[in-house]
């Protein structure tokens, strides 16, 4: 359930505004929409400490980074979603 509403708010990206932070147990998600581009930062806390981007362009191409080094969509869901438990 979880992985299905994250997936809807990352395709929803039109309704972030300019700037929000959403925090989980081992993920601090930011959003923020700036020259055409909504970028998605996940910083991902546990045994290491690991900043993902995911850099959504308004003309097509989504680009995908672990440490400012490009990684795939796979790399980017599997590193930041499976670390993702609601705070309470």
């Amino acid at each position: 359930m979880m992985k299905i509403l994250l997936l809807i708010l990352l395709i929803n990206t039109n309704l972030i505004s300019q700037s929000d932070t959403i925090r989980y147990k081992h993920v601090t998600e930011e959003y923020e929409n700036k020259n055409n581009i909504t970028i998605i930062k996940r910083t991902v806390t546990g045994n290491e400490l690991h900043v993902y981007y995911k850099k959504i362009t308004s003309f097509g191409p989504i680009y995908y980074f672990r440490d400012n080094s490009p990684i795939t969509e796979k790399e980017f869901i599997d590193s930041t979603i499976n670390n993702m438990k609601v705070e309470k």
